[in-house]
């Protein structure tokens, strides 16, 4: 939701942040958002793999993908296919990024 509210942000040319108070204070700034939200296609999250993994450390937790429908979180996360998921735990979820790897 965070990432449509800045898009809505961008398109109404307003501060993302003076967007989520009138979105949150707002009725009518809500029912606005929400009829904009919906005329919106939804993405498919992307998988991004971290490219500083390189082999498994079995004394650390190895952070070795995220998926997210945002852009990647830092700039060594490149875009990889779903497989990359594959055996993998997922470790946490931060904000609308979910990250996987090694325990």
């Amino acid at each position: 939701m965070q990432g449509l509210i800045a898009e809505y942000a961008k398109v109404c040319n307003v501060d993302a942040e003076d967007m989520r108070h009138n979105i949150a204070n707002d009725p009518q700034g809500r029912a606005q958002f929400e009829a904009w939200a919906k005329t919106q296609p939804v993405k498919s999250p992307t998988v991004y793999r971290n490219s500083n993994f390189t082999k498994r450390d079995y004394e650390a937790t190895n952070i070795v993908a995220c998926v997210t429908n945002g852009p990647a979180p830092q700039p060594y996360y490149v875009a990889a296919d779903e497989s990359t998921l594959t055996g993998l735990t997922q470790l946490w979820r931060e904000g609308s990024v979910t990250y996987y790897g090694y325990l």
